[in-house]
């Protein structure tokens, strides 16, 4: 599938099989055309090592990772292993993803969108909806909670 890709030049194909294979990931890696990011197989620095000279690239998520902290391990771990870096999340609150987005820099590619899945978000503190993520100049992580509606009686 990836070969029948090859003009479209894409970027990088992220997980492009199961996890838990790193032996088959790097395989694929090496037939690819496109860069090939390993994302449900990176959780931990130990993760990237052993992944390292197999994909071109490692996915963080804070989440899996344990936090930023612990991000910032991997995204280091990937660094001094020459390998790219996708920074992503999950679907969830502001309050899930403005800590990522702190890190957004150490990134190649950024794709912080949860907060933009959800039909009501309890956060405030980011912009991303046209594409380009802002934070509002809020102190600490620039984070605050919504405050419901007032009721009318």
């Amino acid at each position: 599938a990836l070969d029948s890709m090859a003009e479209l030049k894409l970027d990088a194909v992220q997980q492009p099989i199961a996890a838990g294979n790193p032996a088959r990931m790097g395989w694929v890696a090496a037939r690819s055309p496109a860069p090939v990011v390993a994302d449900d197989d990176v959780a931990t620095a130990a993760d990237v090592e052993r992944l390292a000279g197999a994909v071109h690239g490692v996915t963080v998520t804070l989440p899996r990772s344990g936090g930023i902290v612990a991000a910032l391990q991997v995204i280091r771990a990937a660094s001094a292993a020459g390998m790219t870096v996708a920074l992503g999340c999950q679907p969830g609150s502001t309050l899930g993803v403005v800590p990522a987005v702190h890190l957004a820099s150490r990134a190649t590619w950024v794709d912080l969108d949860g907060h933009l899945m959800l039909d009501s978000d309890p956060w405030t503190g980011i912009d991303g909806t046209d594409g380009t993520l802002r934070l509002d100049g809020s102190p600490g992580l620039g984070v605050r909670s919504v405050s419901p509606p007032a009721m009318q009686a």
